[in-house]
């Protein structure tokens, strides 16, 4: 949605913090809210500053990743997965994205950091370098710098769900690889690709550098398309936004993101029949699945709604009617006018709060 000419979702993630529109606030103020931590995320729902069900699930969601922030552990994972739970125990949405979170993370190889020896360097390091980036620490209790250094890591490896290995070379046990490899100082890290050492760095690297590393050697096509895209979009080319994405599935055909997006800008589009055909290929439990679901519901009960003229005439003549305001949100979001559809539904809530909660929030999901 827009507002005051900027786009904004009511969750996203944003250097190591939660950002969430708060709405216990609305409709008198527009807060977004940093949620800092697994407390601040049970509060959130608990109080809630979060409301509609996908919401709430997302933000159990996102909760769970704020806990391995906080601590790289799986007892307390565990721990804060049956919190989460707790804190609205009727949430059907809630428990499934808890559920659904805590299988993915059971699925992830659970030797993603290791400990690396000079014995185990060619099937800890090379080997696994063969499919995914291995990032190579030296370091040792000793030099503190280096300590600190391992813990931010960590923190990046569980932020960025295992994208990359991490190694851990303990340089007090054994200096024999940090000789090999011209290691002259502590903290320093390699990358090891296809068994090739492509990166160095040596020192202490703030996390902005690690972060742009990070992000160059694992950006999938997907992700590289999600940078593209809104600004496509925002410029009303749909032809070329398809076109893209097309181009991109054939490349990446696993990736059921660029799927969901496909789906959302066919019908988008007007290519109501193509949006459809893609959609029911895309499994039933694909995450973000709900955003092309919801707007082709939109879609489809817009057709029987009064014409947008008509609707912005009658409310000329009577602004209190909540089913005017609701028929010109459902043309606004479709046309993409969302800052006019959410004015809408904020003066919907003005006068009957509990009427947004018949509408289903849907429009946060477009």
């Amino acid at each position: 949605m827009k507002i005051e000419g900027k786009n904004y979702r009511t969750i996203w993630f944003e250097n190591n913090e939660v950002k969430i529109i708060d709405q216990t606030k609305l409709p008198h103020k527009f807060v977004i809210k940093s949620l800092k931590n697994l407390k601040d995320a049970i509060n959130a729902i608990k109080t809630m500053e979060v409301r509609g069900a996908p919401l709430i699930g997302a933000t159990a969601a996102y909760g769970l990743v704020l806990s391995i922030i906080e601590k790289n552990d799986l007892s307390f994972l565990n721990k804060s997965s049956e919190d989460l739970i707790s804190s609205r125990p009727t949430a059907i949405n809630l428990k499934w994205a808890v559920d659904r979170m805590m299988k993915k993370f059971s699925g992830m190889n659970s030797h993603q950091i290791f400990e690396v020896e000079l014995e185990s360097f060619q099937t800890e390091v090379v080997d696994k370098s063969k499919d995914a980036s291995v990032f190579l620490l030296f370091w040792a209790d000793q030099a503190p710098s280096s300590v600190e250094f391992r813990s931010r890591l960590e923190q990046l490896h569980a932020e960025y769900q295992g994208k990359f290995a991490l190694g851990l070379v303990d340089v007090a046990k054994d200096q024999t690889l940090a000789q090999q490899l011209q290691v002259r100082g502590l903290p320093s890290l390699r990358v090891v690709q296809k068994g090739q050492v492509t990166e160095q760095l040596d020192g202490d690297i703030e996390d902005a550098e690690l972060r742009a590393l990070i992000d160059k050697l694992t950006q999938s096509i997907s992700g590289a398309v999600q940078e593209q895209l809104e600004s496509i979009l925002e410029s009303g080319n749909y032809e070329a936004a398809i076109e893209m994405l097309k181009q991109a599935i054939e490349q990446e055909p696993q990736s059921q993101t660029l799927r969901i997006d496909l789906a959302d800008v066919l019908l988008m589009a007007d290519e109501v029949e193509a949006g459809k055909s893609v959609l029911k290929d895309i499994p039933l439990d694909t995450p973000e699945r709900n955003r092309p679901e919801t707007r082709l519901s939109m879609i489809e009960e817009a057709q029987g709604l009064r014409t947008l003229s008509d609707l912005q005439e009658l409310q000329i003549t009577n602004e209190s009617d909540l089913s005017v305001k609701y028929e010109l949100s459902i043309h606004y979001a479709l046309r993409g006018d969302y800052e006019l559809a959410l004015n809408q539904a904020l003066e919907m809530l003005k006068i009957d709060r509990s009427y947004l909660d018949d509408l289903g929030l849907s429009l946060i999901h477009i």
